[in-house]
């Protein structure tokens, strides 16, 4: 059982002793512990010295190693947060010398790597702690073993950990892990080197809940598969958060990387649209909205059953998803609107597209209904072509209120209004767009007409529009008391003030004024009044009732 989970089980143990040796660990143990045993004669001058020295050497490579992930120069081990997820996604390596988005791994490099990498997690410890202690160093020093756990030989121990892990009967599925490790020696190395260099693509393993057999077999069945020349290809292409998939078209590097070199060449992703998304993540990390995409799942709820997806399916549904993700991100965070907004704004618009992108996808491959959440963006996508980026901007622009009037009440259409505003002043929409988005948020097509006409026949900015027309809203008639004691309004004396007030108050020329007036409902026998006529009526109005 030993020999399946961990074929080579001296040079692990060897590794582990000499990287121990030379690092703070090795140092503080001949400090300490060699000193003893010199003052014992149980170990010689020379041997004291030779520990010692090593215990310094490897303290002066974690010296180094600080140094050089300061400077950007040395990625240290996997963070476990989403930006190091996603940025695992598109490229990013660990335990790696990294100079601009490429980078190569050096972990094979162990014993020597162990104390740079203590280095590393001694000044990313440091930073988070903001300040060197022996906390920090104590830490650091207990990571020494992670490097060592991204080499080939312990990559049995590593399947079974993740078995036991995650599996239902630990027990069972490291007992079969290991018989699979077993099987899996069978297939030669070369053959592997072989498979990955005649293959332009990169493939990994994909468990099927469908298939009638266990998630372990799967895997390893689809692990020799992928060791197989031409055979591997029938396992689906690894593909990153954005539905890419991982290619080389160069034969000779693929030849380079799988005969020649030791490590990993990898080009990170990562460009304008990627580098925004991090720093909205940093920026509103802990909000209520998650602008960083995440690999797409396996499986998900359709029709109150669980839907698993098959290899095809879910090689379809992930490219799917991460296309439209990916061309909507980089047209939500490039437009000028998107600059507009504050982090947090921008956090919920981008948490949008990714919702909306994997919405569309479930659709492809299932018959997924979206819920009231998402139904109006998919629809406006569907049938006006509403991109998820122009839908999520014209969202975070909208709304949820109209204004407050002196008495307390919501002014008449204040809120129809000022979306409007916003979604017209939107220069990547169309007529027809606004006109659905309009449609959709139960603006009513008169007040949108209304507003276009008064920019395009009468030159009235949407600015002005807005600002006339809740304004004018707001403006009252002149009351009196009846018989009964009740306040009641004077006929025509609303509009008379109306009108006054698009007289007094704004700069519209006759033509506007006439048809501000129109919109905001005067009534036809004050629109035929002549301006001394209108403000004759509204002096003896405020004479007789006061203000």
């Amino acid at each position: 059982m030993i020999e399946g989970i961990l074929p080579f089980k001296k040079t692990p143990i060897n590794v582990l002793k000499r990287g121990i040796e030379y690092s703070p660990a090795g140092l503080l143990d001949s400090i300490v512990r060699g000193s003893i045993k010199l003052k014992k004669k149980e170990i010689s001058a020379n041997e004291f010295v030779d520990r010692l020295s090593a215990g310094m050497t490897g303290t002066a490579i974690s010296v180094l190693g600080a140094f050089l992930y300061r400077i950007g120069v040395l990625v240290g081990g996997p963070g476990d947060d989403k930006e190091a997820q996603f940025l695992d996604s598109l490229g990013a390596q660990s335990y790696a010398i990294k100079i601009g988005n490429t980078s190569y791994t050096i972990d094979w490099l162990a014993p020597a790597s162990m104390p740079l990498f203590v280095g590393v997690e001694m000044q990313k410890q440091a930073e988070s702690f903001e300040g060197l202690s022996g906390r920090v160093i104590w830490d650091s020093t207990l990571n020494i073993l992670e490097p060592m756990t991204k080499m080939s030989m312990l990559d049995g121990l590593n399947s079974s950990i993740t078995s036991v892990r995650y599996g239902d009967d630990p027990l069972s599925d490291m007992a079969t892990n290991a018989i699979i490790g077993y099987v899996g020696q069978a297939v030669p190395t070369l053959l592997g080197q072989i498979a990955r260099t005649v293959d332009d693509t990169a493939r990994t393993t994909y468990i099927d809940k469908n298939a009638g057999l266990p998630d372990s077999v799967q895997r390893a069945l689809q692990k020799n598969q992928n060791k197989i020349p031409l055979l591997s290809k029938r396992s689906i292409a690894y593909r990153d958060v954005f539905g890419r998939a991982e290619k080389d078209e160069s034969l000779l590097s693929r030849a380079i990387q799988n005969f020649i070199s030791p490590g990993y060449l990898s080009e990170e992703k990562v460009g304008a649209m990627e580098e925004e998304l991090i720093r909205v993540y940093q920026s509103t990390k802990g909000g209520e909205f998650n602008p960083i995409p995440s690999m797409a799942p396996k499986s998900f709820e359709v029709n109150k059953k669980m839907k698993y997806l098959t290899a095809e399916e879910y090689e379809k549904f992930s490219y799917s998803r991460g296309s439209l993700m990916y061309s909507n991100l980089s047209e939500l965070t490039s437009s000028e609107q998107y600059k507009q907004l504050d982090d947090e704004a921008r956090a919920k618009a981008s948490s949008t597209v990714i919702g909306l992108s994997t919405v569309a996808a479930k659709m492809e491959v299932s018959e997924y209904e979206p819920g009231s959440q998402y139904t109006k963006g998919i629809e406006l996508w569907k049938k006006n072509g509403v991109s998820f980026a122009q839908y999520a901007l014209s969202k975070s622009k909208l709304t949820d209120s109209g204004v407050t009037g002196a008495d307390g009440e919501t002014v008449s259409n204040s809120k129809s209004i000022l979306n409007l505003q916003s979604l017209l002043k939107d220069p990547n929409l169309t007529e027809e767009q606004v006109s659905a988005i309009a449609e959709s948020l139960d603006i009513s097509d008169e007040l949108r007409q209304n507003m276009v006409t008064a920019n395009k026949q009468y030159g009235i900015s949407y600015d002005d529009y807005t600002d006339i027309y809740i304004s004018g809203m707001q403006v009252e008639g002149f009351k009196k008391e009846n018989d009964d004691g009740e306040l009641k309004t004077i006929p025509n004396s609303s509009s008379i003030s109306k009108m006054y007030y698009l007289l007094t108050e704004t700069s519209l020329t006759p033509s506007q004024r006439q048809y501000m007036a129109q919109t905001l409902g005067i009534g036809k026998k004050v629109l035929g009044y002549s301006p001394e006529k209108v403000k004759q009526e509204y002096k003896k109005l405020y004479q007789t009732y006061g203000a």
